[in-house]
C-alpha cells in the first residue's frame, strides 16, 4: 500500500495532519503552498476537484474532505491503535455520530461565527456556538473523553475545531468541562509533532 498525504499548515488539513501523526500512518507527506496556488494545478485538480487540502491518495485512489479522511484513517489504522472503535464495539455509533456532529454542528457554527459581519449576525452565530457548547459541556460532565475513558479520533477532530474557535474569539469560560477537555486533548505529543510539519 502506498499513501500520499497532501496538506498545508494552519488549514482544514490540520486535524488530519494530527491524526496522521497520532496513528503513525506510513505515508509520503507532501506540503502544498496555498498562496502559490499549488492546489489549483491541473494534476492536483484531477485528484481533488475542489482544489483544497487535505487530500489522501491511497494506491492511486484519491480521498478528499477531512471528515471522510478521518473516518478512513480510523477504520484502517485506528482500531489497532485503540483510537477508533471496531465494528462490533458498542461505542461505534457514538463515534460516528459525534464525529459528524463536530463537523456539521460545531464546525459550521464556528465558521458562521468567523464570517459573521453585522452585530446581529455575530450574535446569532455566537448563540449557535454556545448551543453546541452546552451540548458538549453536558456530554463531558460524566466522562473525560467523548467516547468514555480514552482519547479517540473523535476527540482529536472536535478539539481541533475548538482550538480554531478559541483563536477566532470563542470564549470557553462558561464551559469548564469543554475547556478542560480541549486542554487534555491538546497535551499530546502527536499534536506537537503535527504542528512542526
Amino acid at each position: 500500500m502506498t499513501i500520499e498525504y497532501y496538506y498545508a499548515p494552519y488549514s482544514s488539513a490540520s486535524r488530519v495532519t494530527w491524526a496522521i501523526e497520532e496513528l503513525a500512518v506510513p505515508c509520503t507527506k507532501i506540503r502544498k503552498d496555498l498562496k502559490a496556488g499549488e492546489t489549483h494545478t491541473a494534476d492536483y485538480l484531477t485528484l481533488n476537484p475542489n482544489g483544497k487540502v487535505p487530500l489522501l491518495v491511497v494506491d492511486g485512489r484519491p480521498l478528499f474532505e477531512s471528515l471522510a479522511i478521518l473516518i478512513y484513517l480510523g477504520e484502517r489504522f485506528g482500531v489497532d491503535k485503540k483510537l477508533w472503535p471496531a465494528p462490533s464495539d458498542p461505542t461505534r455509533e457514538a463515534a460516528l455520530s459525534w464525529l459528524v456532529w463536530g463537523t456539521v454542528e460545531l464546525g459550521s457554527a464556528i465558521a458562521r461565527f468567523v464570517y459573521a459581519i453585522s452585530p446581529e449576525d455575530k450574535k446569532a452565530a455566537n448563540d449557535r456556538v454556545n448551543a453546541s457548547l452546552q451540548i458538549l459541556e453536558a456530554h463531558l460532565a460524566s466522562r473525560p473523553y467523548q467516547l468514555g475513558e480514552s482519547f479517540s479520533l473523535v476527540d482529536l477532530a472536535n478539539s481541533a475545531a475548538l482550538a480554531w474557535g478559541r483563536m477566532v474569539g470563542i470564549d470557553l469560560t462558561s464551559f469548564p468541562n469543554v475547556a478542560t477537555w480541549v486542554d487534555r486533548c491538546h497535551d499530546r505529543p502527536a499534536l506537537r509533532a503535527s504542528m512542526a510539519l
